[in-house]
């Protein structure tokens, strides 16, 4: 009797452990309104590889941030990556960028999270922005380094949340 008590009390501290873990992570995410990561295959971006997407924007009058979520092996060749960014609105006005994502210090210390030998590191792209209009955006992402096939990066990515108004003091 004392044992089917012990293991139904455990059973419910870990109920009640995942209920509000699931509720904390869920609640940290909630100005996020776009988050998308494509795989590169091979781990071999090739130039010709032209990373899509498609978020949809529902608010104008809201200040928006957008982020670049990259995922490389420890060995990348490079301490930066340089990208070329277009987006296509929905009323099909297009808006091409040149970006430099630095990835590594001087020093060649890696920026970001690492576990083992990946890293992945959120870049600000954009902040503070406003979308023009509403619906659906295209945003397209090519490596533009100066080799056809980019060794080791794993994962782009895309990241819309809302800007984060902070009370002036």
């Amino acid at each position: 009797m004392i044992y089917t008590r012990q293991k139904s009390q455990t059973k419910n501290i870990l109920l009640i452990f995942f209920t509000f873990t699931a509720i904390f992570l869920l609640s940290c995410n909630n100005n996020v309104i776009y988050d998308e990561s494509i795989k590169i295959p091979d781990n071999v971006w090739d130039m010709n590889n032209i990373a899509t997407f498609k978020p949809t924007i529902d608010s104008i009058n809201t200040p928006y941030d957008i982020s670049l979520n990259i995922r490389h092996a420890h060995l990348y060749p490079s301490q930066n990556l340089w990208l070329f960014i277009s987006t296509k609105s929905p009323n099909g006005k297009m808006q091409v960028d040149t970006f430099e994502c630095i990835l590594a210090d001087e020093k060649g210390d890696w920026f970001g999270d690492g576990s083992g030998d990946i890293w992945d590191v959120k870049i600000p792209y954009m902040q503070n922005i406003a979308f023009p209009e509403s619906g659906e955006y295209l945003i397209t992402v090519q490596h533009g380094m100066r080799i056809e096939k980019l060794p080791l990066i794993m994962e782009i990515g895309i990241e819309i949340e809302k800007t984060e108004i902070q009370e002036k003091e």
